[in-house]
Parts: C-alpha cells; structure tokens; sequence
C-alpha cells in the first residue's frame, strides 16, 4: 500500500463520471452506487492501512525504547 496519492482521487472520480455516466444515463443511480461503492472501498482500506501502520510504528517506538532502557541499564 506504499505511496498513495489522495490528490489523483479527484480527477479519477471526474473521469469516471465524464466516461460512464453519459453511457449508462439510464441507470445513472446503478452507476452513482457502484461508484460510491468503490470510493467508499478505497477510502476505508486506506485508514486501515493507515492505522495500521500509525500503530506498528507506535509499537516499533515502544520496543525501540525498552531495548535502549535495557541496554542503559546493562552498561551500568
């Protein structure tokens, strides 16, 4: 999930809705869901990906601390 660019988001949305909305002008609400769907998708895997990696590096920091302590505390 490395880089993500939030700032591509608008102009991916746009392009969706300038391709597929004309075409399927019948079933505008099907595509308005699936759309909302997929941003929805998007949006809610990238905060977990986000979380997930705010407490891993939060963990990393915890265990990076209790190493420096130990290694403190065996100089001594």
């Amino acid at each position: 999930m490395g880089s993500f660019h939030p700032r591509w988001h608008p102009i991916c949305v746009a392009f969706v809705y300038l391709v597929f909305l004309p075409t399927w002008s019948s079933c505008s609400q099907f595509a308005f869901n699936t759309i909302k769907k997929i941003i929805g998708g998007l949006l809610a895997t990238y905060i977990v990906c986000k979380t997930a990696s705010v407490r891993d590096s939060t963990r990393l920091n915890q265990f990076k601390h209790h190493y420096d302590q130990h290694r403190i505390w065996s100089k001594a």
